[in-house]
């Protein structure tokens, strides 16, 4: 039963553990309902607003990230490129900053070119009272399939042939 306080806490626990490990790819029962995950709209760096219900029926990453991170600033490039690779087969990429002192985020946005669409945290998310859990390492990516069920989980700096890899699997 996804979305239960107590599969919530298992899943919050497993990402914890894969802190540990680096990557795992994730079983249908781990993560957000998908109603949970196209639920969530944050506000959009430069203004308007990104919802992952936009992204319904596509393969989705949600780069959590902050700008004072030299591993969350390195994957970026990487995420761009799999994104123009995959955009036209489903593929949707999002960041999510999680920095406290948003004046910092558009900037560093411009700075690093990200072409895809970044969203402010909210308290909720910064808390790990949202569908993205707890973030308790940074940067976290966290992978979608089509219908909304978390596949993959991948914490810190990761190779980009792993997360490559299950994108093409997801496709």
């Amino acid at each position: 039963m996804c979305g239960s306080r107590k599969t919530d806490a298992a899943w919050l626990g497993l990402l914890a553990w894969l802190g540990l490990a680096g990557c795992a790819g994730l079983g249908e029962a781990v993560g957000p309902t998908p109603e949970e995950l196209y639920g969530l709209a944050l506000p959009r760096v430069g203004g308007g607003e990104v919802r992952l219900a936009d992204h319904r029926g596509q393969v989705l990453m949600v780069d959590v990230f902050v700008t004072w991170s030299q591993a969350s600033a390195l994957a970026i490039p990487g995420y761009a490129v799999l994104q123009g690779r995959y955009a036209g087969q489903g593929l949707a990429v999002v960041g999510v900053a999680l920095d406290e002192i948003t004046l910092a985020v558009e900037p560093f946005v411009r700075g690093y070119e990200v072409p895809y669409p970044v969203a402010l945290a909210d308290e909720a998310v910064r808390q790990g009272r949202s569908p993205l859990g707890a973030v308790d390492s940074l940067p976290t990516l966290l992978v979608f399939d089509r219908g909304g069920r978390l596949r993959g989980a991948f914490l810190g700096r990761v190779p980009m042939q792993q997360v490559e890899a299950l994108i093409r699997k997801l496709l």
